[in-house]
């Protein structure tokens, strides 16, 4: 659908006829329009999964809160960052759309960078759930989508232990 709204805003744009603007607007159903803020962090990689995560949480009701500094070139790798971010955000949207009100997803990260030492990041995100996560026995998340291990956070565990970090 947004191909089909630039091909159209291209056109206005050539012929300027500004009135079909306002059609296209109208267009859009309310939850597209929400005032969520576009830009979260300066890192694009994480923006872009905060931006789509933000909107899922509104459609669901979740009041999703973001105080993230990332900057756009940091130590970790963009493909790690969407695998993290991505997620951790989709465990958290999972687990509130289970609870019957008052739902929320809290994200802060901040990113140091001291002279002569190592970058650091450190992220916590915090959401309510209705239903406690389970651990097999030898400590991995159990799955809520299928039977066995969920694979999810074991990738996030293996980007940042990567990363010599501690998850």
């Amino acid at each position: 659908d947004l191909r089909h709204h630039i091909v159209l805003l291209n056109q206005v744009k050539q012929t300027g006829d500004f009135s079909q603007i306002d059609k296209l607007i109208e267009s859009y159903p309310a939850p597209v329009l929400h005032d969520q803020p576009l830009t979260y962090c300066l890192n694009d990689t994480a923006n872009a999964v905060l931006v789509y995560f933000s909107d899922i949480a509104l459609s669901y009701g979740i009041d999703m809160t973001v105080k993230l500094n990332l900057p756009e070139n940091c130590f970790i790798d963009k493909p790690d960052l969407a695998v993290m971010f991505g997620n951790i955000l989709e465990n958290a949207v999972e687990a509130c759309k289970m609870v019957d009100k008052d739902r929320f997803i809290t994200v802060t990260g901040e990113y140091t960078q001291e002279t002569a030492k190592p970058a650091k990041f450190s992220l916590i995100v915090q959401n309510n759930y209705k239903i406690e996560p389970h651990t097999s026995e030898d400590g991995v998340f159990l799955s809520s989508k299928h039977k066995g291990n969920g694979i999810g956070i074991s990738s996030v565990n293996h980007i940042v232990e990567r990363y010599g970090g501690n998850c």
